[in-house]
């Protein structure tokens, strides 16, 4: 499939160029509206008969947010019950580990909410939603996840994410109680190595050359302050 087609299956009709792509101002709207830095506005865009030029940078963001809003607007999948049965030991599989690594976690010490104890990468989302910046799916999901490990209750967090352009209350209470075990599954927050994965790991700093996941630079750096004090 080329790039014209796969924008045309968003409804995008993009003319592609040398130097990237030119789009309606009406969709460059539609997906970038949620984008807020400075050069994202629409006055600070070059406009011809109504089409936006873009690089090829920019326009692979556009199609990135046209992605996104199309899987979260596609959640919760409805699953056969034939796929999950041919499933079943995967899922097994994929469960057990997923207890053996929350093991590793013990949620219930974690009695107060420390953010001077927050590491980078949460501090970095926290402060791009405080900004009405939407996060990429997976950064909400770590979020998410990290403030219930530490004992946010949920009316908590989804006040956090009042102040996001596309905010939808009942989904993202679907969300939130989803992740917090509604279907029986507590979900412990994304390891280090996971955050790296998907672009996730910000302002990485000296205590996180020493620990592997969120939860354990909390951890020490709660130790480290009360050891302090």
């Amino acid at each position: 499939m080329s790039l014209r087609n796969f924008a045309l299956d968003f409804n995008i009709n993009a003319v592609l160029n040398e130097k990237g792509a030119v789009i309606h101002f009406t969709d460059y709207i539609r997906y970038a509206n949620v984008i807020h830095e400075p050069k994202w506005k629409l006055v600070n865009r070059n406009i011809d008969h109504g089409r936006v030029s873009l690089s090829r940078e920019d326009f692979s963001r556009i199609l990135e947010e046209a992605i996104r809003k199309r899987i979260e607007y596609g959640l919760p999948l409805a699953v056969p019950p034939e796929i999950c049965t041919s499933l079943a030991q995967q899922l097994e599989d994929i469960r057990n580990a997923l207890t053996t690594r929350k093991s590793e976690f013990n949620i219930e010490e974690f009695k107060e909410i420390m953010p001077d104890c927050f590491p980078p990468c949460v501090l970095h989302a926290l402060s791009n939603v405080k900004a009405g910046v939407n996060l990429a799916h997976s950064m909400r999901f770590a979020l998410v996840s990290f403030l219930l490990n530490i004992g946010m209750n949920m009316d908590g967090i989804i006040e956090l994410f009042k102040v996001s352009p596309d905010f939808d209350e009942e989904r993202t209470r679907y969300q939130v109680n989803h992740i917090h075990g509604a279907t029986g599954t507590t979900y412990t927050s994304p390891s280090c190595a996971t955050m790296i994965t998907y672009g996730n790991c910000y302002g990485k700093e000296t205590l996180c050359d020493r620990i592997s996941h969120p939860l354990s630079y909390y951890r020490k750096k709660a130790w480290i302050l009360k050891k302090g004090n």
